[in-house]
């Protein structure tokens, strides 16, 4: 197995579409890690993402509706989400000023994003739009 981890820290924000409602929440740091398999297209992943909040409105994060969601923390304590098409949900009991942090643990063959290829007993993956 191949694992990927990589770390993001939030950075200016990106330019959004002028429909695009503005974010709930500030994410102030994510980190995503990949298990990709030698044998098959599916993956497993980790993202844990830290969260400065504005409101009591539940964390907001995207994610592949073809990944299987198994798990969803706050704070390190499992919790209720609900999902909505390619968004996951958290609720939360957090005020505005407060930090948390969520993980949210999944599964499945992704449907756009990660090419995985084999050619002449080579496996190659590569990411496309993430």
């Amino acid at each position: 197995m191949l694992l990927l981890i990589l770390a993001l820290q939030a950075q200016a924000p990106s330019p959004t579409l002028a429909n695009t409602p503005p974010p709930a929440h500030d994410a102030v740091r994510y980190e995503i890690g990949l298990s990709l398999s030698d044998s098959s297209r599916g993956i497993s992943g980790v993202t844990g993402t830290s969260w400065r909040l504005k409101s009591a409105a539940p964390l907001r994060l995207e994610l592949d509706s073809a990944l299987r969601v198994a798990r969803v923390t706050v704070n390190g304590r499992r919790t209720r989400w609900r999902r909505e098409g390619d968004l996951i949900l958290i609720p939360h009991r957090g005020t505005a000023g407060d930090t948390l942090h969520s993980t949210v643990t999944y599964q499945g063959v992704p449907r756009d994003g990660l090419i995985i290829h084999d050619s002449l007993g080579t496996r190659t993956f590569f990411a496309d739009n993430w």
